[in-house]
């Protein structure tokens, strides 16, 4: 059975449900999955990923289209329904969210099972590791601003440096998630998209959403110790946040140690050590040398390009032409 990737509509950050507004909401959206490096290319064998996308969205009520230049999706919550397409062949299958639980649940079982292949040195140093991180946050105000989709926005850098406790991540090694963020003012149509977004997510995956693309995210989280706690930190402090995010551009690189540092370059494989900076370089960069300190795995990119409020009833259908190819 041919696997449909999760809807791009999902790579967001959201976290709660404000009140339901039931506006109808027209958008359209660039967007950008980048995987990297040799965690990246782990992610894309096991999950899929990458590439560009410039789709149109609109909502209104309880369903929501998104047509991309390739790929395209119809979500009903009241069907609890997922209609996914493909722009080029004009065929779209359709799948319920009990179905969508099965995958990811089907996925679930299979990182366990890795998980149980593990070596025993390697589920030691994952649980030591685990336990002595710590977290940082930073949020900086650049005073850089420009127009977005006709609104002035101003840039907010979100940082969240997770690294070994009592020590700086430059000497223990680590993980940094910097988000870049344009905010505008508070528009109401965003969030009516947001709310959607939301219960969705909530309907099809209960608790478990961590606010990018799910299969990544879950394949990223069994990999590297910490990731998803470091994903939800950044969340949170997104959402404090004053305004409307109309671009985002989230980039995680993991960061070599000081004695890794030392031994870059070197023709022989050196020991990694224990700990989060040995765990996150077998992980991460797979213990291969080079001189620069910081490497990234995974770079995300979101920009609104248009808002708009008016939605007619065919732009919530399958394209004419299109046939439905059963599963």
């Amino acid at each position: 059975m041919k696997r449909y990737s999760i809807p791009s509509v999902l790579v967001a950050f959201v976290l709660f449900v404000a009140p339901i507004l039931r506006a109808d909401v027209a958008t359209t959206e660039k967007s950008s999955f980048k995987l990297e490096g040799f965690i990246g290319g782990m992610i894309t064998k096991m999950a899929g990923g990458g590439g560009e996308n410039t789709s149109k969205m609109s909502l209104k009520g309880d369903r929501m289209a998104t047509f991309g230049e390739t790929t395209g999706s119809i979500i009903d919550l009241k069907e609890q329904k997922i209609y996914s397409l493909d722009m080029k062949k004009k065929e779209y299958v359709v799948m319920t969210f009990a179905e969508m639980r099965a995958q990811m649940d089907e996925a679930r079982k299979s990182l366990e099972e890795q998980k149980k292949s593990m070596s025993q040195s390697d589920k030691d140093s994952l649980q030591q590791a685990t336990k002595n991180i710590d977290f940082d946050i930073k949020t900086t105000e650049t005073g850089q601003k420009k127009q977005i989709a006709g609104y002035d926005t101003h840039e907010v850098i979100v940082t969240v440096t997770m690294h070994e406790k009592g020590k700086p991540v430059e000497e223990s090694g680590g993980l940094v998630l910097t988000s870049n963020v344009f905010l505008g003012p508070k528009v109401p149509a965003m969030d009516e998209l947001y709310q959607f977004n939301m219960r969705m997510v909530k309907a099809i995956f209960g608790e478990s959403f961590t606010g990018m693309e799910m299969k990544a995210s879950a394949m990223a989280a069994s990999i590297i110790p910490g990731f998803g706690e470091a994903m939800a930190r950044s969340a949170s402090e997104l959402q404090k946040l004053s305004g409307t995010a109309l671009s985002t551009t989230t980039v995680v690189e993991g960061v070599k140690s000081a004695e890794q540092m030392k031994n870059a370059g070197s023709s022989q494989q050196q020991p990694t050590g224990g700990g989060i900076s040995g765990m996150l370089a077998k992980k991460m960069m797979g213990n291969k040398g080079g001189t620069q300190q910081r490497t990234k795995a995974m770079t995300t990119t979101r920009d609104v390009l248009s808002i708009g409020t008016t939605v007619s009833a065919s732009d919530l259908e399958v394209p004419a032409g299109f046939k439905e190819r059963k599963k």
